[in-house]
């Protein structure tokens, strides 16, 4: 549809195409400032454009650009039943938020580019970052893999494969949601030695679910669940497309959805 609009503007005599930009401009400026708020957050956006990715906690907070709360999310959460929930909730939330902020970002791109027919330096070294975060080869399918995940869908998900936050893994590994080691080796010191299969230990919980998004969004045996998710984000229903996650399969899913059905009912709390 952008392409479109450019090849209209271009088509049109000058004096359209100088008002038609100068209200594309207004129109992408007032959203901007709408969204930034002030100077002050879109200077820490300007310099979060080119920060470059890292996989810890301090990076990963690093990436916050536009979050609001009233609370710091904690790094560490208690593992009891009145505030596991909560601990993890902020933590999706908050990296929901940043993803948001990052769609927002590619979307701001896209609009310059198609008007302007091209992006400065900052906004390259901004997508650069993005296509080796998520792994991406193209723009098509960084726009695919950088989405939200439904916060009842990743709580179910942590609650059962931690035991509400007390199984070994997540209390010595800080592991939420029950990842395994791809190639054998980590580098947080736990008492487990490194090895295919094994728990996949974090420094925190909070870089335990940036890795649990970064798995989602990136891995292939979650490719059918991405797809699905453009078009729903119905956690029951993205199940469906979770399977592999779980050498249970369709059981592990099921277990899930009856999980997220008792948080609607408020069951769970």
């Amino acid at each position: 549809m952008l392409s479109n609009i450019a090849r209209s503007i271009n088509a049109a005599r000058p004096s359209r195409f100088i008002t038609h930009a100068f209200c594309a401009a207004l129109s992408i400026f007032l959203i901007t400032c709408t969204i930034r708020g002030d100077e002050d957050a879109h200077r820490q956006y300007s310099i979060e454009r080119l920060s470059r990715i890292e996989f810890d906690e301090n990076a990963a907070r690093a990436r916050v650009v536009r979050v609001t709360r009233t609370e710091p999310i904690r790094t560490g959460c208690s593992p009891t039943r009145e505030t596991f929930l909560k601990c993890v909730g902020d933590m999706v939330r908050e990296e929901n938020s940043i993803i948001e902020a990052q769609r927002i970002r590619l979307l701001e791109i896209e609009i310059a580019r198609s008007f302007v027919g091209y992006i400065d330096p900052e906004d390259v070294l901004w997508l650069s970052d993005m296509l080796r975060h998520y792994n991406a080869n193209t723009e098509a399918e960084l726009t695919r893999r950088m989405d939200i995940i439904p916060v009842d869908m990743a709580l179910a998900q942590s609650l059962l494969e931690s035991g509400w936050g007390t199984s070994y893994a997540a209390r010595i590994g800080n592991a939420l949601f029950g990842q395994i080691q791809s190639r054998g080796t980590h580098s947080v010191t736990v008492p487990w030695t490194p090895g295919p299969d094994r728990p996949q230990p974090f420094a925190s919980h909070r870089e335990s679910v940036t890795a649990y998004f970064i798995n989602l969004n990136t891995h292939p045996a979650y490719a059918r669940f991405r797809i699905a998710r453009e078009t729903t984000k119905d956690p029951i229903l993205l199940m469906n497309y979770m399977e592999r996650y779980s050498i249970r399969g369709i059981a592990y899913v099921r277990q899930i959805q009856g999980i997220i059905v008792s948080f609607k009912k408020g069951e769970l709390k």
